[in-house]
């Protein structure tokens, strides 16, 4: 009877402890994979362990030029960080790629920009780390100039390490000669050519102005009233000469409409040639420029120029071709073919914002900036990238 009583109470026992084991949490290990190998990290680390029921929050760490992309295994998505709870043994990958970041070219002017990696065409985008090289080939009558944009310098061809999204802009400029300029006013505060051929200007009364780009006493203000610039005649502006060709060039901006000159190679005697008149014309916001043979004056006429608006003006004359054009904001207003009966050259000196001293009723009221005469006629595509870039024969 008492061995019985003792076989009782160890079974009861066994029964309790066996009771107090089931009660103890479970622990469960998670194993954690990289994609690749050597990607990144995830914390918590490989082999960890965890008792059952417990939230973990895993979290992927790339290296360097590597993103974190994607989960796998027992967690999904693209959370990071991301929290599961413990149930089982688990394993959990976490996915990495490479960074790939865009190189973006633009350009300016004639010309076009080549991307390569390795001596192969590049495609424009780029694994984290990829050398690139670029070169800027310019179009016939056009030559590189520099780099803007996130490159500097005029280096050429250029390696880029890509780290980053990349823009970049290669400058082409027109190739012209400085012999073919023959006289260049960027008004930066006086009326000097800075050609290199002196044909300085004397200011009679006009004070500066801001210019298109809102740079202080980069430009002239004239009042209608009683202000002009004067530059006398030289060999360099001895323009219009049988079978030659010229242009001229310039910026000017006005709300205000009179009978007015901008720019005049004339002395106004009747039958006396010009090679260039650049005028308003009165109560019709219009602007022309004209030619004078000594006995037919040739004329392209554009209107709304006078809108409060900086506007690009150019004409170009070809005296051996007979051609005569006019362009507006980079555009071709008009080319005509036109005959002339002799030279347009005479000996009068140029007039900035009207004309000779009697003419009192012709001074232009508004602003006159970059004034360029120039060797040749300019192309159209010269002219286009007159219009979009400033300053660049200085």
């Amino acid at each position: 009877m008492k061995l019985q009583s003792y076989a009782i109470v160890l079974l009861l026992s066994l029964l309790v402890l066996s009771s107090c084991d089931s009660n103890e949490p479970q622990s469960y290990r998670v194993d954690t994979i990289s994609i690749p190998a050597t990607s990144g990290t995830i914390l918590p680390s490989d082999g960890s362990t965890f008792e059952e029921g417990t939230s973990v929050v895993f979290s992927a760490d790339p290296i360097e030029r590597w993103i974190f992309v994607r989960w796998e295994g027992d967690i999904s998505g693209s959370n990071n960080p991301d929290t599961i709870v413990i149930s089982s043994d688990m394993t959990v990958a976490a996915v990495f790629e490479r960074q790939v970041f865009s190189v973006d070219i633009a350009t300016q002017g004639g010309g076009i920009v080549m991307q390569s990696v390795d001596g192969e065409p590049g495609r424009g985008d780029y694994l984290a780390g990829t050398k690139v090289d670029i070169e800027a080939f310019p179009d016939d009558g056009w030559i590189f100039d520099r780099w803007e944009g996130d490159l500097l310098g005029d280096d050429n061809p250029e390696r880029l390490t890509i780290e980053t999204d990349v823009s970049v802009s290669a400058i082409f400029l027109p190739d012209i000669s400085r012999s073919e300029i023959l006289a260049f006013y960027s008004f930066d505060g006086n009326a000097d050519d800075i050609s290199g051929n002196n044909n300085n200007g004397t200011i009679e009364d006009v004070n500066t102005a801001a210019d298109r780009f809102g740079q202080l006493s980069k430009a002239f203000d004239f009042d209608g009233e009683n202000d002009r610039i004067v530059v006398p005649h030289s060999v360099s502006l001895d323009v219009g000469a049988s079978n030659t060709s010229y242009s001229v060039s310039l910026w000017a901006r006005s709300d205000f409409s009179t009978s007015s000159r901008l720019l005049d190679k004339w002395d106004d005697f009747i039958g006396t040639p010009y090679p260039f008149s650049v005028r308003a014309e009165p109560d019709t916001m219009n602007i022309h420029g004209a030619i004078y043979d000594g006995s037919t004056v040739n004329r392209i006429d554009l209107g709304g120029a006078w809108d409060g608006q900086w506007h690009h003006f150019v004409m170009t004359v070809d005296l051996a071709q007979q051609v005569f054009a006019v362009y507006f904001d980079g555009s071709l207003v008009s080319s005509e073919s036109v005959t002339f009966s002799g030279p347009t050259r005479n000996s009068s000196p140029m007039y900035i914002g009207n004309s000779r001293a009697y003419q009192t009723n012709r001074y232009f009221r508004g602003q006159i900036d970059e004034i360029l005469i120039f060797d040749r006629a300019f192309t159209p595509e010269e002219v286009a990238f007159l219009n979009g870039i400033g300053g660049w024969l200085q």
